[in-house]
């Protein structure tokens, strides 16, 4: 396809994902991309010729000229440059397996399994949740007793003890207090912030009471508030609120991040 049409007919549309999703996401800005059209019908033996040539005009283009044609937002003279890194992490898939998962598999009733990857409405959610929890005849302690059992991912706690001996770290997560003590525990007691549970004289959660509607893209926007640069990551349509806040990542503080030290604990 001509470089010309894949730009103005598709909009480059692969690219702006790959600038946006990924290369954004973890701090590398700006980006400059040149494309190169009609490769499909070059063959293995006419792309090898391109290569030494490509590699060799990008090594004569000089930086400022890359950082004028890149699209990123600058900001005002007055804006203070972030002093400080804090991370932001999901609970729940993250660094401990879902607790309604574990709980459909130990009492056998698969309806429990659906979580917000499968229902973005977490009201609707969590209703479903409490009215199958009564049908059932199944109380907190039911719940807690499955929880009690359960132990976190693989590596989990190495991988947080790493991240919260160089940065601040906080747990943003919809789950609730009354579930997540045990693998609290079991992680060190790293700061969470997440809802409360209403419960019966007899026993049975009645209602839930959030902490604050979409609370996860509220405590990003107040941490950024107070001039923190937030790294977040979650794995869930809860965490989109979140995930989807811009984060201007500045050159030197590319410099002095250890990104190799973010490896994955699943």
């Amino acid at each position: 396809m001509p470089a010309v049409v894949y730009r103005w007919l598709y909009r480059a549309h692969s690219v702006k994902s790959l600038e946006r999703n990924i290369l954004g996401f973890v701090g590398i800005t700006p980006v400059n991309a040149t494309l190169i059209g009609g490769v499909e019908g070059l063959g293995t033996a006419g792309a090898q010729r391109w290569l030494p040539g490509c590699a060799a005009w990008a090594a004569t283009q000089p930086e400022g000229r890359a950082r004028r044609r890149a699209r990123i937002r600058r900001p005002s003279p007055q804006a203070q440059e972030p002093t400080m890194q804090m991370i932001c992490l999901d609970l729940e898939g993250v660094l401990v397996p879902e607790i309604w998962i574990a709980f459909a598999q130990r009492t056998g009733i698969p309806e429990f399994s659906r979580t917000t990857r499968d229902e973005p409405d977490y009201d609707r959610l969590m209703r479903f949740r409490l009215d199958l929890l009564r049908r059932h005849g199944l109380k907190l302690a039911d719940i807690q007793a499955v929880i009690g059992g359960m132990a976190p991912m693989e590596g989990a706690r190495e991988f947080l003890d790493d991240l919260r001996a160089r940065y601040q770290v906080i747990i943003l997560s919809d789950t609730f207090y009354e579930f997540a003590d045990p693998l609290m525990r079991q992680l060190g007691r790293p700061t969470l912030f997440c809802h409360r549970l209403v419960v019966d004289d007899a026993g049975f959660v009645a209602d839930y009471k959030l902490r604050q509607p979409d609370q996860k893209r509220h405590a990003v926007n107040a941490l950024k508030s107070l001039n923190y640069q937030v790294i977040a990551a979650g794995d869930s349509y809860n965490d989109t609120g979140m995930l989807a806040l811009p984060t201007r990542v500045s050159s030197s503080t590319r410099r002095r991040a250890s990104w190799r030290s973010f490896r994955s604990s699943r």
